[in-house]
């Protein structure tokens, strides 16, 4: 039995080994620090959109809010001015029947 692997003793073939460990850790490391800093920046980013969102909510919200109140004050000049309607109908029908 060879007490070598590829042609490297068995401290070289370890130490190979370890130099590669810590190669691949370090390349694994940035990767993570690299996907972290482009994941809190495309958050950072949606936040803000949202924030955008947010805001242009409540100005509809309130946009809506003021058109209803527009559109009650409507029904109650169309209440006032069928009932006026029917004033000026019923005066009229009067009129027409003292002739």
């Amino acid at each position: 039995m060879p007490h070598n692997l590829f042609g490297f003793n068995w401290g070289e073939v370890v130490s190979i080994v370890t130099l590669v460990g810590v190669v691949m850790t370090y390349v694994q490391t940035n990767m993570r620090h690299q996907a972290r800093e482009a994941t809190e920046k495309d958050l950072q980013d949606l936040r803000s959109q949202l924030n955008d969102f947010k805001f242009a909510v409540n100005k509809l919200e309130n946009m809506l809010n003021s058109v209803n109140q527009q559109l009650k004050k409507v029904d109650e000049h169309d209440k006032k001015l069928a009932e006026l309607e029917n004033r000026i109908l019923v005066i009229e029908t009067r009129e027409e029947d003292k002739r």
